[in-house]
């Protein structure tokens, strides 16, 4: 699954600073995750394919990212309430491995650049150098890096100061000031 084309709106408040995750991020997948309907199931969590189509949908997943996600909230009913709005730790700690296991780093990068390369730099969209430049810099992550990327706007709904949050905000503002979305010199080439 794609997005629709259409780019969420910047949102006027801006999280605190020790997150700094991007802020069009943040508050898209939250307004999703709280909008999505509860499963038959379960009433404290989504749908398996609506907790997939909210990802898939919202961090550009590719088809095959967002079956197996679907999957993967079918098998464990935790990971999919990750993208609920009642989420806890225990959640986001399977969604984790959900991701890990269903979003390769490839994807993962690809998805995670474009969408800070549109919505991270207070100078608007980035360049295609910086663009490339976060991508070639997530590939180098380690793994639960690169996870966090993904599922760290949604640790949001726990508690903005726990210790995924603000390592998640320090990945993004790594990356950022690394290629140069934040005033820093950009790379060269």
């Amino acid at each position: 699954m794609t997005s629709a084309g259409a780019q969420p709106r910047r949102p006027s408040r801006y999280p605190p600073a020790a997150v700094r995750l991007p802020r069009a991020v943040v508050l898209t997948v939250a307004l999703a995750a709280a909008s999505v309907g509860c499963s038959d199931d379960d009433a404290t969590s989504v749908g398996a394919d609506e907790a997939a189509g909210v990802l898939a949908d919202q961090f550009d997943l590719p088809d095959d990212a967002a079956g197996c996600l679907a999957q993967a909230f079918r098998d464990d009913a935790e990971a999919r309430k990750a993208v609920g709005a009642e989420a806890t730790r225990g959640d986001i700690g399977a969604l984790n491995v959900a991701v890990d296991r269903c979003v390769s780093p490839e994807s993962l990068s690809t998805s995670v650049s474009g969408l800070m390369a549109r919505n991270y730099s207070p100078d608007g969209p980035a360049s295609d150098t910086q663009r490339e430049c976060l991508e070639s810099q997530i590939l180098v992550l380690p793994r639960d890096d690169q996870v966090l990327l993904i599922t760290g706007p949604l640790n949001q709904q726990i508690a903005v100061d726990t210790q995924t949050n603000i390592a998640a905000g320090e990945i993004v503002r790594r990356l950022a000031e690394a290629c140069g979305l934040l005033g820093t010199s950009p790379p060269d080439g």
